[in-house]
């Protein structure tokens, strides 16, 4: 986080590719902790283009969660409705919506870490419809309000920031 930051606040040549390279291992990092601590679902797919698909359905939510649906992911990956929701919660092993919300969820990490948005703010961007809803579902994934997760991860960069000076 406080390499994005600092790409941010320098805005030297190529930042932009920088923090998206930053942001990733963020997530990668997160994913790994997420599946070694959780065991997370694993892909056991029967064959290439059922998982060809499910791939496509993935990057299809990752782009655009905010307003993504069971309809519009199915339709990204060329199948109908019924059968990508059957073959999505046999193969991935968890429900669509909470896929979703957990994408959601970790990339509003990032704008509660960057940015000074309010939760509000950050949770409607996200495509939840209520905060109320956005602060349980975090609580849900990360055990922890969305607003102490801020105070926290800000506590923790003061304290960086008092390190390197």
């Amino acid at each position: 986080f406080q390499r994005v930051r600092e790409e941010t606040e320098n805005q030297g040549f190529g930042y932009e590719l920088a923090q998206r390279a930053y942001v990733l291992q963020i997530f990668l990092w997160v994913l790994r902790q997420w599946h070694k601590e959780a065991g997370g679902p694993e892909l056991a797919v029967p064959n290439r283009d059922i998982a060809a698909r499910l791939y496509k359905a993935r990057e299809f939510i990752n782009e655009n969660y905010a307003t993504v649906t069971l309809a519009s992911a199915a339709q990204s990956c060329g199948l109908s409705y019924g059968y990508f929701s059957r073959v999505w919660s046999t193969y991935m092993q968890v429900r669509f919506s909470d896929y979703v919300n957990q994408v959601r969820v970790n990339q509003t990490m990032l704008l509660l870490a960057s940015t000074d948005e309010s939760i509000t703010q950050i949770a409607l961007g996200a495509g939840f419809s209520t905060t109320s809803y956005y602060i349980q579902t975090f609580r849900k994934y990360k055990s922890i309000s969305p607003n102490r997760f801020r105070k926290l991860f800000r506590s923790r960069d003061i304290a960086a920031d008092s390190d390197i000076e």
